[in-house]
C-alpha cells in the first residue's frame, strides 16, 4: 500500500543561538569536565534533553508537542504557508 502524508500546518521556529531571543523550550546545558555549554529542548521525541543548533526547526504540534528537525529535514517536509 502507498500513503501520503497528510498536509499539517504547524507553528514553527528556526533556531539561531546567537539571536536575543531563544525559543521557548530551548535551555542551555551546564558546561561540565571542560565540555562546551550546548542548547537542547527538554522532552522533544522522549523525555530527555535532546541537542539542538543553529538553523534547526522547532515544530509545536496542535497537541502541544514540541520536535526539533535538522533544518534539511524540516525544509523536505514542510513549506512556508501565507498568513
Amino acid at each position: 500500500m502507498k500513503y501520503r502524508h497528510l498536509p499539517n500546518i504547524v507553528d514553527a521556529e528556526q533556531f539561531w543561538p546567537d539571536q536575543d531571543q531563544i525559543p521557548t523550550g530551548v535551555g542551555l546545558a551546564e558546561i561540565r569536565d571542560g565540555r562546551r555549554a550546548w542548547y537542547f529542548v527538554e522532552g522533544v521525541e522522549a523525555p530527555k534533553q535532546v541537542p539542538i543548533v543553529a538553523g534547526d526547526y522547532l515544530v509545536q504540534f496542535t497537541t502541544g508537542c514540541r520536535r526539533r528537525y535538522k533544518q534539511s529535514d524540516f525544509e523536505a517536509l514542510y513549506e512556508p504557508i501565507a498568513n
